[in-house]
């Protein structure tokens, strides 16, 4: 199946609730960094027209990670904003 790379805007939040992205069904997260001073994650994206909500969350440097969520992050990337916060984004996944 043919695949492309989609860009992925976040919303920088404060880590205490998810983000949920509607994506490709399959979609596989590859990379991230900081663009005109928005988060953004890359994702590997199967082109059909199945769809799935994936929740992604970001912490700051330093932020504590309740116990709700640590067992359940998968890293996506570390990304740096131009006011040189630092920003940590992970997928979460289902129980």
């Amino acid at each position: 199946m043919k695949q492309s790379i989609w860009k992925f805007a976040l919303p920088i939040i404060d880590g205490r609730e998810p983000i949920t992205l509607t994506v490709p069904a399959g979609t596989r997260f590859i990379s991230g960094g900081s663009q005109n001073g928005n988060i953004i994650i890359w994702g590997l994206c199967p082109q059909h027209d199945l769809r799935e909500n994936r929740e992604i969350i970001i912490f700051g440097t330093g932020w504590d990670i309740s116990k709700e969520y640590a067992d359940r992050l998968t890293f996506i990337a570390t990304c740096q904003a131009p006011n040189n916060l630092v920003w940590h984004v992970f997928e979460v996944s289902a129980f």
